[in-house]
């Protein structure tokens, strides 16, 4: 996947998706998830085949995508 089409999500304490809903990383898309302390992935998220995902835990003053 292209820089250009993954989308960035950052927190400096947590980046969280919501139970039950879903959040699917579709074939040919992307996401980079950062937070200062935690990244949670609950019950509805989905990384399908085909996609780039990244969790990370980093100060989000660090320069740079997560």
């Amino acid at each position: 996947v292209p820089d250009d089409q993954i989308a960035y999500f950052q927190a400096n304490v947590m980046v969280d998706t919501i139970d039950g809903i879903p959040h699917v990383v579709a074939n040919g898309g992307g996401e980079a998830f950062r937070a200062g302390q935690q990244v949670v992935l609950r019950p509805g998220f989905h990384a399908r085949v085909g996609s780039y995902f990244s969790a990370s835990i980093s100060p989000c003053d660090t320069p740079g995508a997560p």
